[in-house]
């Protein structure tokens, strides 16, 4: 058993991208599925693993895994996430500022000495990693140890005698990479970079060459040379390639540019860790050139919008933590808070209030917490607070409250027609902001309003011009809210030039009525331009989609034609048009309707046959079973017959498990594998019970197309789905598929 394994930098970059790591692969630390131009090298007790850039000069990550304190020390299953996080250390340590670790890792940091958690708090386990980032003053990155005692780093005495040996023998291990490449030279081309299945579904393993020699449509070559004097708008549908055009703009760009006599400095900006990881994958797959790490002067940054904030904020100095709504625990969390406060209130002041409140208004707060209408009146309330209250600073001051209570409001708001409506919610934020403070947490609005502060500072005025950036690229616009893109144009390195942000979204996969305001002018210029302040924008339409059948995309298409307009079509204009998908994948067979008489019927049907499916196509992450009711959702997850069959995923940050699928399934709901396409998907629970009656049903009747949209969308080959009688039968979603014969309709008995 060796004492310690290292690995340099260029093969920290293909563990990243491309390696399917086994549970038994901690035992030996063997050759099995290494990917492809990583050399395993043993010298005494240290295993290397060097990739194609190794050389003397090289930046190590070492870890110390001689005893069961490193990965040992973890369930069997745990292991391949701990040495994936691992991985992202290594390469964050390595570039500096371009890979900022997510802050649902819990990192804490006391000099030189980092700690992270170890894996997903889902899955129980609360070890963290400790490690070393400039071990004795060299650099190298050293984990030296796995901890379950959360102790003070300041007290933490380290043994570097593995460090040492691996460092003293590293260049032995150089000199046998060369002697085995060269044994092997006239056997092999030139190194490339191969993935697996899982990580191929952008770069598709080709190089930025390939993608701009011929592998681009017409449009999405138009749009990667459109030059940058203006920010670029990417619009399209699911399936239709807006992330690799954009990525492939972005490193086009890079290698353009990144020689300037200044350096270039370009963000890669998401809303989610797994767009991150995703983008992460796909540009270390495409930069055969190595253009990253070319100019030593230019940064190509990486990160969400959460990160920038953090790092800016610096909020883990002060014992605060963020409350991420990006995964279902966060944004349950936040739903079951805002329920709470109105239960609170309920019992106290409401009284009061109740008589001069409008009757839709007193509905909803009347409603029971859990109920589709409490649950849609909690979303509206959670919406106010993010895109209006928390977007025009009505906290700081009782002028901006009066303005709050007396302004005129716009068609994408919540509906509060009388005053006093609208002092209740101001009530509600001030119980909720109060319980945020308690719990010691900042809500993710919460920092956005203090990012938003902190770019307006002087502060920032004075170091922008060196730690700002001279072009933005954001992927899922349609994840940020008013106030989070209002953000974009501040992180300009130059605040006299014009703002060059490129943008690729879809509202129509937004099921959080974040794209609030993404209206359109016939001059090219839109709201969202107006309030970012970036004034007129190109923009470029995306319509092959390439990723599913005709017979799935004609689904999508009468599935588009169910959402509500309530105004949003004046307010999004050319952005809120039909769906209209032209060039596609080929067709297949017609996806299917199942009726069952109860969700029982439903979870003893559909789990066997996922199982079937994942059996017969041999990859379990390659079949899906997607739940579109939330309640639902965390039934089925909990529910143990079948649990060993299938992976959860509950948020998104979790699709990096996907790779350690193994044969089994995969349990999500739609939002949490956005960007993830499936052979097959078994969408259920898509039922009309869903959505309430009453005041607030056409935001909850839009936010639940929305994720049968995304969530049909997901599938590229065979797509089923099933509604239950008991929770009111097929959602009105599905009527036009029906109507038009693009979609069966079957009892679930005939499965």
């Amino acid at each position: 058993m060796p004492t310690a394994v290292a690995i340099d930098t260029s093969a920290l970059d293909r563990f990243q991208a491309g390696f399917d790591v086994e549970i038994d692969w901690f035992t030996d630390w063997g050759k099995k599925g290494l990917p492809s131009s990583v050399l395993r090298i043993e010298i005494g007790e240290v295993v290397y693993f060097l990739g194609p850039d190794a050389d003397t000069g090289s930046k190590l990550l070492v870890v110390k895994i001689d005893s069961r304190e490193m990965f040992l020390g973890l369930a069997a299953k745990l292991r391949p996430e701990a040495f994936l996080r691992l991985v992202r250390v290594g390469r964050s340590a390595h570039s500096p500022g371009t890979l900022p670790l997510p802050t649902s890792w819990s990192p804490y940091h006391t000099g030189s000495l980092l700690s992270i958690q170890a894996n997903h708090s889902s899955t129980g386990e609360r070890a963290r990693i400790e490690i070393d980032l400039c071990p004795k003053s060299t650099p190298h990155t050293f984990a030296y140890c796995l901890d379950r005692s959360k102790r003070n780093l300041n007290h933490v005495s380290i043994d570097y005698q593995v460090f040492d040996s691996a460092v003293s023998q590293f260049e032995e291990a150089v000199l046998k990479k060369l002697e085995q490449e060269e044994a092997a030279a006239d056997e092999t081309e030139s190194p490339t970079m191969t993935l697996t299945e899982l990580d191929d579904r952008v770069s598709m393993g080709r190089s930025l060459d390939d993608w701009l020699n011929g592998k681009l449509t017409k449009v999405q070559r138009s749009f990667v040379d459109s030059p940058m004097q203006r920010s670029i708008r990417l619009v399209g549908a699911a399936g239709t390639g807006k992330t690799l055009s954009l990525i492939v703009k972005c490193l086009f760009e890079f290698s353009r540019r990144g020689h300037a006599p200044d350096g270039y400095r370009c963000l890669y900006l998401t809303h989610n860790q797994s767009t991150v990881e995703t983008a992460t994958t796909a540009i270390a797959a495409m930069d055969q050139g190595r253009f990253t790490t070319r100019w030593p002067r230019s940064l190509l940054k990486i990160c969400t919008l959460q990160e920038l904030a953090n790092e800016a904020m610096k909020y883990d100095l002060h014992g605060l933590e963020p409350l991420s709504s990006d995964g279902l625990e966060g944004r349950t969390l936040q739903i079951e808070a805002i329920e709470s406060q109105i239960q609170e209130f309920r019992k106290g002041n409401w009284i009061t209030f109740k008589a001069r409140c409008s009757q839709e208004f007193r509905v909803g707060m009347e409603a029971s917490s859990g109920t589709p209408q409490g649950r849609a009146f909690a979303f509206e309330i959670m919406n106010e607070f993010a895109c209006v209250l928390e977007a025009d600073g009505v906290r700081q001051s009782a002028e901006r409250r009066e303005r709050y209570l007396n302004d005129s409001r716009k068609t994408w708001m919540m509906p509060l027609p009388e005053i006093t409506d609208r002092r209740v919610v101001l009530n509600l934020y001030d119980l909720f902001r109060d319980f945020l403070r308690a719990m010691g947490v900042i809500g993710a609005d919460q920092m956005t309003a203090d990012y938003l502060g902190f770019l307006d500072s002087n502060r920032w005025d004075n170091i922008r011009q060196r730690e700002g950036f001279d072009a933005v690229f954001v992927d899922e616009l349609h994840l940020f809210n008013r106030q989070e893109r209002m953000t974009l144009h501040h992180l300009m390195r130059n605040a006299s030039m014009v703002p060059l942000v490129v943008m690729a979204y879809d509202n129509k996969q937004s099921i959080r009525d974040s794209f609030y305001g993404l209206a359109e002018t016939s001059n090219g210029t839109t709201v969202f331009a107006r309030d970012m302040a970036l004034g007129s924008t190109e923009r470029f339409e995306l319509t092959d989609g390439f990723r599913y059948t005709s017979e799935i995309a004609a689904v999508l298409e009468w599935i588009d034609q169910t959402f509500p307009a309530a105004g949003l079509s004046d307010e999004l204009g050319a952005d809120w048009k039909p769906l209209a998908l032209g060039k596609l994948g080929g067709s297949g067979s017609r996806p299917v309707l199942y009726k069952a008489p109860s969700t029982q019927k439903i979870f003893d049907t559909v789990f066997p046959k996922a199982q079937r499916a994942a059996r017969d196509l041999q990859k379990g992450r390659r079949v899906a079973v997607l739940c579109a009711s939330e309640t639902m959702f965390k039934r089925y997850s909990e529910a143990g017959k079948y649990r060993e069959q299938f992976l959860v995923i509950s948020d998104r940050e979790q699709l990096a498990n996907l790779r350690h699928a193994g044969k089994r399934y995969v349990f999500s709901m739609p939002e949490f594998v956005a960007g993830v396409q499936f052979d097959t998907v078994f969408l259920i629970e898509v039922n009309e019970g869903e959505v309430p009656q009453g005041p607030y049903s056409t935001g909850a009747l839009r936010r639940y197309v929305s994720l049968i949209y995304l969530g049909a969308s997901r599938a590229e080959r065979r797509l089923e789905l099933f509604s239950s009688d008991e929770r009111g039968g097929p959602s009105r979603a599905l009527r036009h598929a029906i109507e038009q014969n693009a979609l069966d309709v079957l009892g679930i008995t005939d499965v």
